[in-house]
């Protein structure tokens, strides 16, 4: 297999790499869904389907109980992870492109395990976070793994790795292209892993119709625009300004995690025990007090049911995203 050409070797491993990658995020969203459901449950007595905020949210709330279980799912959610694999701290993007540079590739299949499960109670009980990082990271271990098994070289690993972001991204976003670009050119600040566009397009692409045809539907809302008015001068031009008005916002963001990354560790470095980080991090949060009005904001995936129900532009979504900037005022390890 190493010695096969480039382009039938890479149809084949992608091909293997995007059904792999795709069944583990796809796996790992349907963990998520049970945990979020049983969640619901105990705190309001209703099933959620995912949308655990959501429930909340039309339930009244769930008094104490909802704090107490984000907490909890913190806590249980960094006992495992740094019981069983502390590679699966963080919210994986960087792990996977640390794997990339400086580990040759080498991301173990039990990190992709350990990972979907932290996250999916992490995210599940009410935590503030995604899927796309945990994703990113567990399709990085399911290429790593199927090269190792082949016994591929250092760069063909690189590239397995690369493919298998794409495919979990695709498949639980549908956006094949996208994810094929995001996972070349993620690993560097001004650069494309253009040896691995080909493997990453094939994978992306494979994850994508295997999540269609599964009956999947991405946690994204479905908009029905008129195709004309994208192209317009008055389109483009608001295209410019509200990049423009978001780049500080963006700006903001990474700034705020990566200060409070370096806070936390500085906690560490005087004695606070590494799985008390997340949960220090829950407390210090300012969006802490939005639990206090039972706000759907609470839970870490929940914006697309908020938008279902209020598809106005407005408030609803401009509350929501100072909300998320605040819940990042935590460590890093707690998603």
């Amino acid at each position: 297999m190493a010695r096969a050409a480039y382009a039938e070797k890479w149809i084949v491993l992608g091909v293997a790499i995007g059904v792999a990658s795709a069944a583990a995020a796809l796996a790992f969203y349907w963990l998520l869904g049970v945990v979020a459901g049983l969640t619901a449950y105990l705190l309001a007595g209703q099933a959620s389907g995912g949308d655990l905020g959501l429930v909340l949210s039309r339930a009244g709330g769930a008094g104490l109980l909802a704090p107490l279980a984000i907490v909890g799912g913190a806590l249980v959610s960094s006992l495992i992870v740094y019981r069983f694999s502390p590679e699966a701290e963080g919210h994986g993007t960087d792990a996977a492109v640390k794997a990339f540079h400086r580990r040759a590739a080498q991301i173990p299949f039990r990190t992709g395990v350990v990972k979907a499960v932290a996250s999916s109670i992490l995210v599940g009980t009410g935590g503030s976070g995604g899927v796309e990082g945990p994703s990113v990271q567990i399709g990085a271990s399911i290429g790593s793994t199927i090269a190792r098994l082949l016994r591929l070289r250092i760069e063909d690993r690189r590239v397995a790795l690369v493919a298998g972001m794409s495919g979990a991204l695709s498949a639980l976003f549908h956006s094949p292209l996208g994810s094929a670009f995001f996972a070349a050119e993620v690993l560097y600040k001004r650069d494309l892993e253009v040896q691995a566009l080909v493997p990453a397009f094939v994978s992306s692409i494979t994850a994508y119709t295997l999540a269609t045809v599964a009956g999947y539907e991405p946690p994204l809302p479905r908009l029905v625009v008129d195709g004309s008015d994208f192209y317009s001068p008055q389109s483009i031009a608001s295209y410019i300004l509200l990049g423009a008005f978001l780049a500080p916002f963006g700006y903001l963001y990474a700034r705020i995690f990566r200060e409070s990354e370096r806070g936390f560790r500085r906690l560490e470095s005087l004695g606070l025990p590494r799985t008390l980080r997340p949960v220090l991090g829950r407390l210090a949060s300012p969006s802490w007090c939005t639990l206090r009005r039972s706000s759907r904001e609470a839970a870490g995936a929940c914006w697309p049911p908020c938008y279902r129900e209020n598809p106005s532009p407005g408030s609803p979504l401009a509350r929501l995203a100072c909300g998320r900037l605040q819940s990042w005022l935590r460590p890093a390890s707690s998603r």
